[in-house]
């Protein structure tokens, strides 16, 4: 299923490359109040003795990109999760009276999905390693980093659906990711496999 969609959304996106610029993905997920630093973001270089500090806030590091979502006059693009909420009748009239379109989606397929491979992970880690008192100051964090992020580039992971597409059909419906791999796997044996070799060449003339 996942290959048939793929190449229906290619083809789709070849024949009018301009629908990524009028896309939005939409999903959901779960956000705690306090969400741990990851372990690459308690990182410091520390004297001899020196004690572990304490991690009170995060400073962001932004990434320009350009590019906008175009003129409303557009047809907006929308690629969900094909959750049942999303398909009501309500919504679906909504849609239509917006002049908003659907990109088909296969079902549990977080490898197609931007919010899923490019956004989640990324906003809870620069929201993390603060104690929020309560839901308000939670979400007042998280509307600020979308919106900064949006303004800056961050979560524009539309842009990699086309690549995505073509590697789900290259691999016969395999995730991405897994597909992503098997190549990273082949590179690293042919560097190791020119390493060894190089290393065999060099004890050869060193032992002569």
């Amino acid at each position: 299923m996942q290959v048939d969609y793929a190449r229906v959304n290619l083809r789709a996106y070849k024949q009018q490359p301009s629908r990524l610029e009028h896309t939005v993905a939409i999903d959901e997920t779960w956000v705690n109040l306090y969400r741990p630093p990851e372990k690459d973001q308690t990182k410091v270089w520390l004297a001899t003795g020196e004690k572990q500090p304490s991690v009170v806030s995060l400073y962001p590091i932004f990434e320009q990109f350009d590019g906008s979502m175009g003129q409303k006059s557009h047809t907006i693009w929308l690629l969900d999760d094909n959750a049942r909420p999303h398909r009501h009748s309500s919504v679906e009239a909504w849609m239509d009276q917006h002049n908003v379109e659907r990109w088909i989606q296969p079902p549990y397929s977080p490898n197609l999905n931007p919010c899923d491979y490019g956004c989640f992970h990324q906003l809870k880690r620069r929201i993390g390693g603060v104690a929020y008192p309560d839901a308000v100051s939670l979400r007042k964090a998280l509307n600020e980093e979308i919106m900064d992020g949006n303004q800056h580039g961050r979560y524009r992971s539309v842009r990699n659906l086309p690549e995505r597409w073509q590697a789900v059909i290259n691999s016969q419906g395999e995730y991405v990711f897994q597909h992503r791999l098997a190549q990273i796997s082949r590179v690293l044996s042919i560097k190791l496999n020119k390493l060894n070799s190089d290393l065999n060449f060099k004890t050869v003339l060193i032992s002569r």
